[in-house]
């Protein structure tokens, strides 16, 4: 199985070979494509699949987005054992969602057992042309065959559950995966999903407001974020810039805190990881720690003893979701 990343920024390519031994293959790279046509985003996949000698194969793909919808839903095991599963967490659902269902791709799994009566269903939906769009970038690749779609929430789980440190079999943990545009939020309580959420926050958020307050070009606020060099020439302060950009980011994980602890989906939350292309951002895991009051650091997935192969290793932290998506065995939406 490989997994493709198609990200705003960047594309991910990734396989991993023998991922139930102790030595761990994984083979894995990425391309900047923010400035590609499809075609050449096309071409790019190609040139990665070739990077990492890719032949034939199976792929999982992932979509994202602060328009999926993401819900958790209470049923009866009665209505769980039914076979109008998927109608009954519908019918709860309907007073919450305006959307059109119909016309959505959706898929739900079973999150714990809330009494001998109920459990816990987290239920999610995309649009079908967003699925198709992603998919169509692989319509020419007759070697390569599209076996599932999944939420790249989930895959970052995926990832962090397979090469996540220790702790995380007995903590509650909030993993946030930072790319340019979106995060994808999961809340994981000893390894097992409660809850997800993709909301409107990226590494873009952080670089505008850099350019806009030390009035430079967006290309070199980008730079800043993570040279030491360069924040030292201009007096650079860092917290000062986090406190304006993120605080959407603060606020969305407190309420999701909130939110975990009041429906007592979890007692309280241990750790706060990090991952994803703007986790490198400087003083960023130290900002959000000290705000919330939690312990939180970041997580770069090839940083594995078990892990050898090929890799892209500087870029560790981008490649969460591709590593997910590689590690898939079932078939997704």
């Amino acid at each position: 199985m490989i997994g493709i990343d198609i990200g705003s920024q960047y594309i991910k390519v990734c396989k991993v070979v023998n991922a139930n031994k102790k030595n761990i293959s994984v083979y894995s790279t990425l391309e900047n494509v923010s400035k590609m046509d499809n075609q050449q985003k096309q071409m790019a996949i190609r040139n990665l699949m070739n990077k990492i000698n890719i032949e034939k194969d199976n792929a999982f793909l992932a979509v994202g987005g602060s328009d999926i919808i993401n819900r958790d839903v209470v049923l009866s095991k009665l209505e769980a054992n039914s076979k109008d599963f998927k109608n009954a967490i519908i019918r709860k659902l309907k007073d919450s969602i305006s959307e059109n269902i119909d016309s959505m791709y959706t898929a739900y799994a079973v999150t714990r057992d809330i009494s001998d009566k109920e459990i816990c269903v987290l239920f999610s939906a995309v649009q079908q042309q967003k699925v198709k769009d992603i998919i169509s970038l692989l319509d020419n690749f007759n070697d390569i065959n599209v076996v599932g779609i999944t939420m790249e929430a989930l895959a970052v789980a995926n990832a962090f559950i397979e090469f996540g440190p220790e702790y995380k079999k007995s903590e509650s943990i909030i993993l946030l995966n930072i790319g340019k545009t979106i995060t994808n939020l999961v809340v994981l309580n000893k390894e097992k999903i409660i809850f997800i959420k993709d909301f409107d926050f990226g590494g873009q958020n952080i670089t505008g407001d850099i350019a806009n307050v030390y009035l430079v070009p967006e290309r070199l606020a980008e730079e800043i974020k993570i040279r030491t060099d360069l924040r030292e020439k201009i007096n650079f302060n860092m917290k000062n810039i986090l406190k304006r950009s993120v605080s959407s980011l603060i606020d969305t994980v407190f309420r999701t805190i909130e939110y975990c602890t009041t429906r007592q989906l979890i007692l309280s939350v241990d750790r706060i990881i990090i991952t994803g292309g703007a986790s490198v951002t400087e003083g960023l895991d130290i900002f959000i720690g000290e705000t919330l009051g939690i312990n939180t650091e970041r997580w770069d997935p090839l940083m594995n003893n078990n892990i050898v192969g090929y890799s892209d290793k500087n870029y560790g932290p981008f490649i969460s979701v591709a590593l997910g998506l590689a590690l898939e065995k079932k078939g997704g939406i």
